[in-house]
């Protein structure tokens, strides 16, 4: 098992509707010749690459949804992800 976590699934609502979809957002990188992420997550199952670093700024909704902090759950072992 990894000591960090390597994603995490939260609550998201895309900008001018009010369905709310729950998603996985990877701490890994994606690697283009095995359709992985450096974590072995299919890439399919990713929503949205990032870092812990950066949960805040996609709270502060820069981009076309709006993450919703208290939702995250982070992950810790890919099977979670791709069960």
């Amino acid at each position: 098992m990894y000591k960090e976590p390597i994603g995490f699934y939260a609550s998201i609502t895309w900008r001018n509707h009010d369905h709310m979809d729950w998603m996985y957002f990877s701490f890994g990188e994606y690697d283009e010749e095995t359709g992985l992420d450096s974590y072995g997550v299919n890439d399919e199952r990713v929503f949205f690459y990032t870092s812990p670093a950066e949960i805040q700024l996609l709270a502060n909704g820069q981009e076309d949804w709006i993450l919703y902090p208290a939702s995250i759950e982070y992950v810790y072992k890919k099977e979670e992800v791709n069960a």
